[in-house]
């Protein structure tokens, strides 16, 4: 029979799996691209920890602007030009009836229209200038549950193994 740490390292890790894959069902579900139309970086993105040691845990992590996918993003503040203008070249967006110079003018002058327009009303109109709730989804109390009985019966097992 293994030990306490190594079945709460099994359930952890469990967990840890189930809830990273259920967030990236949940990310492809939204429709949620990344800037080459394929599978969005967040998504390669995400990944779990187990921690080991004295305190045990399970850490989930993802890129930087995860909150703003899950919650969306609210009116009031542009965001970054630069991440929209990479979006707009990788995404190969037609520029031709925009005024400029050149493609690298036309493409910054897009970039600056769609982030004063987030800026104005928030994310997208195709999520209900909301976010996609791809955390919120996917935690839910089954795989919680889940999570607390194999605890449970780690430490019910533990016990009985030290009273044998």
């Amino acid at each position: 029979m293994a030990d306490l740490r190594t079945e709460l390292d099994r359930v952890l890790t469990r967990f840890g799996k189930k809830a990273v894959g259920t967030m990236i069902s949940n990310l492809r579900k939204s429709g949620v691209k990344g800037t080459n139309g394929q599978g969005s970086r967040l998504e390669g993105s995400l990944v779990f920890q187990v921690k080991k040691g004295k305190n045990i845990g399970i850490s989930i992590f993802a890129n930087d602007y995860w909150e703003y996918v899950e919650d969306g993003r609210g009116s009031g503040k542009m965001p970054p030009i630069s991440n929209i203008l990479r979006y707009v070249k990788t995404r190969n967006l037609d520029v031709s009836k925009i005024k400029g110079k050149n493609y690298e003018a036309k493409a910054k002058s897009l970039a600056f229209v769609i982030a004063r327009a987030i800026g104005k009303k928030g994310t997208i109109k195709r999520l209900g200038y909301k976010g996609t709730k791809f955390v919120e989804k996917s935690i839910t109390d089954e795989l919680l549950n889940d999570m607390v009985e194999g605890i449970e019966v780690a430490l019910l097992n533990d016990i009985e193994n030290r009273f044998k």
